[in-house]
């Protein structure tokens, strides 16, 4: 596992990066794939150091666990196959 400080250090940069971006950049550069990976690993990073709840994390504004488990209620009922027969 890493360490405390490594994760710390690489989401505050991470942090700093995005944000910088976020602010002063163009619509292009906001809509670049790696921005939006990197903004989701801060999300992630910040969860690991517990400065989002799990409870949160899993809510709407970051993972929406509970929308991922509704799409997959309706590709059971469309496709019979179920996810927890999936490995």
């Amino acid at each position: 596992m890493r360490d405390e400080e490594e994760v710390r250090r690489l989401r505050d940069d991470l942090l700093q990066l995005t944000g910088y971006i976020s602010e002063y950049g163009t619509r292009e550069n906001h809509a670049k794939e790696s921005l939006v990976f990197s903004n989701d690993a801060c999300d992630v990073l910040t969860w690991i150091l517990e400065e989002i709840p799990t409870e949160g994390f899993e809510s709407d504004g970051y993972l929406n666990l509970p929308e991922l488990r509704r799409l997959a209620e309706r590709i059971e009922a469309s496709t019979g196959k179920r996810l927890e027969d999936y490995e």
